[in-house]
């Protein structure tokens, strides 16, 4: 470690922010709460716009507002975020002056519930404007920034043109970083299967391109110094152009570091360059220490730098095939404490699927900007280099539909608690440093190892009594978690909240660790009753048709005697029998 200052530093950085806690630090906002469904005007830079067919969103830095005549000042770094029907382009970083009304943020009420608020302050975010109106646009703009959006925007209507709608909203995802028009079905497939990590651009995608650069640049005898410093520049305006997630960040920081290495002289240690990004990263916005995508990026290189090379020792791995399988299973260990703690269930397949996942993506990778390169001169030539995409991204949608159809294709566990994953890391470390002198005792060290770290991960709450109101806005729903493992859910519904069912009762039900429900009562027919039943019911029926894995399987179902059923009560009978 004393070869490696930049890892102790990072150390030292991480467990000040954990001490201090300035990691979670929520300043002062109240003084927000006095524009809640008031009417204001806001005047800032704009610097980011994300469009899609239903919604365009504006995100404004050093911001003022105006309300009853009175300036209120944002601090810089602080953004506002502006929901608008204007599908109007405006320019990056011009002035804008806009009206419209404060949003409160709510909290989660539910275990398991997604925390927007917690996202929003991660990203910066202080203030959310609903029904936005443009009132004036000025004319200074950040040049380099916008043509870096006119070339994305030029390759999103390129794609649209040389594919058909499905695969060119996947290429945006994956070569542009826009999700906006992502088809949901296909990134629910993606994340049940565990490689939705493809969708985001990461470490994959800047060491594939940046590589590939960089070294034909040096094929056409360029120097090291000037094709390292075109490859940086490049790719760090790609992570630009792409808008800079916190995973590409990472990427383009350690890529950095490479070229830097080789320019000096010096040997490339990616375990420095990782503590390096994080330094970085963790300094410009400590809030991403709670961020599931920092901990998930930085934990999977860790497995691949810390973890890989020690399972491979082990196996004396020689065979191509099986140290990808050993790296994709390092990476499992290292993140299967992260993914549970936010999603709650393993993707027991996805070691396997990323054997044929992530080779695959090179070409995805080169085949989709050659062909948006050549469409952008002529659309025949980039419907045929673009062609090889559509049969890769056929192949995933085959797998992920195959793989889901397995036994225990996703295994729900729950959320673990804090201490769970801080003794899992600590056994995982261990198991490393323990060294036995014969064969036989590293193989039993691992498999007990790895038993206990699975127990211990998925241990829940013991067989005692818990009844939960689920918040669901205006209407019911009641979990009871009774002795001997026995579930039950008591209505399931509302008038306000959409998508209840699979936005607040299935995520409420998985981060409990509950497979199933035992006694699913329904008490009557009325929408906020039922309509979040429906969504349960609908998910499960379709787990069972193969066609979806996530779904809490339901025992009994149990509905009040009517004398006349409606047309719910129909569906609902219909759902269960499909199920029966």
């Amino acid at each position: 470690m004393t070869r490696r200052p930049l890892c102790v530093i990072c150390l030292l950085v991480i467990g000040w922010l954990l001490v201090s806690g300035k990691y979670g630090m929520n300043e002062d906002s109240s003084w927000t709460a006095r524009f809640y469904d008031k009417k204001v005007t806001v005047t800032g830079q704009l610097v980011k716009q994300e469009q899609s067919t239903t919604s365009n969103q504006l995100y404004l830095k050093n911001n003022s507002i105006l309300y009853q005549s009175k300036s209120y000042k944002i601090p810089n770094q602080k953004q506002i975020l502006i929901f608008t029907e204007d599908n109007t382009s405006y320019r990056a970083g011009s002035l804008l002056t806009v009206s419209g009304i404060c949003q409160e943020i709510q909290e989660p009420g539910n275990p398991g519930q997604f925390n927007l608020k917690k996202y929003y302050e991660i990203k910066e975010i202080q203030m959310v404007l609903n029904k936005g109106k443009v009132l004036n646009a000025g004319r200074t703009y950040w040049h380099i920034r916008q043509f870096l959006w006119d070339v994305r925007e030029r390759f999103k209507w390129t794609f649209l043109q040389i594919a058909n709608e499905e695969n060119a909203s996947v290429l945006d995802a994956m070569l542009l970083g826009d999700k906006k028009e992502l088809d949901p079905e296909v990134k629910k497939l993606y994340q049940d299967n565990g490689i939705a990590h493809i969708l985001a651009i990461s470490g994959l995608h800047i060491s594939m391109l940046g590589m590939a650069l960089h070294k034909l640049l040096r094929k056409l005898g360029i120097s090291w110094y000037l094709s390292g410093a075109a490859a940086g520049a490049i790719m760090s305006a790609y992570g630009l152009m792409t808008g800079f997630g916190v995973s590409t960040t990472r990427a383009v920081i350690m890529f950095l570091v490479y070229l830097l290495a080789g320019i000096l002289g010096r040997t490339y240690d990616i375990l420095s360059a990782l503590a390096l990004s994080a330094i970085l990263i963790l300094m410009g916005n400590p809030r991403y220490l709670t961020d599931a995508g920092f901990l998930l990026s930085f934990s999977a290189v860790l497995g691949v730098a810390v973890l890989a090379p020690v399972i491979r020792n082990i196996c004396n791995c020689k065979n191509k095939l099986l140290e990808s399988f050993l790296v994709s299973l390092a990476i499992q260990f290292t993140t299967i404490p992260i993914v549970l703690f936010f999603y709650f269930e393993i993707p027991l397949y996805g070691v396997l699927l990323n054997l044929v996942v992530i080779p695959l993506m090179s070409l995805v990778l080169g085949f989709g900007i050659a062909g948006g390169m050549a469409g952008l001169i002529f659309v025949p030539a980039g419907i045929f280099l673009v062609s090889p995409c559509y049969y890769i991204l056929g192949l995933y949608k085959y797998l992920c539909a195959a793989v889901l159809n397995l036994p225990l294709a996703k295994i729900i566990v729950g959320k673990p608690d804090l201490w769970q994953m801080v003794v899992y890391y600590l056994l995982l470390l261990a198991i490393c440093l323990i060294k036995p002198q014969k064969k036989s005792g590293e193989i039993f060290k691992w498999v007990w190892g790895t038993a206990l770290m699975m127990f211990l991960i998925s241990r829940q709450p013991g067989n005692g009594m818990r009844i939960t109101f689920l918040d669901v806005g205006q209407g019911d729903g009641i979990c009871i978690q009774a002795p001997g493992g026995i579930n039950c859910l008591i209505d399931g519904g509302s008038s306000d909240v959409k998508q209840v069912g699979s936005k607040r009762i299935e995520p409420f039900l998985k981060s409990r660790g509950i497979r199933k429900i035992d006694y699913l009562f329904i008490s009557h027919m009325d929408a906020d009753h039922i309509n979040g039943i429906l969504e349960l019911l609908e998910a499960y029926a379709l787990n069972l048709a193969g066609e979806n894995a996530s779904g809490v399987s339901i025992r009994h179902l149990v509905l009040p005697k009517l004398s006349k059923k409606d047309e719910e009560y129909l569906e609902i009978e219909k759902l269960a029998k499909k199920i029966k």
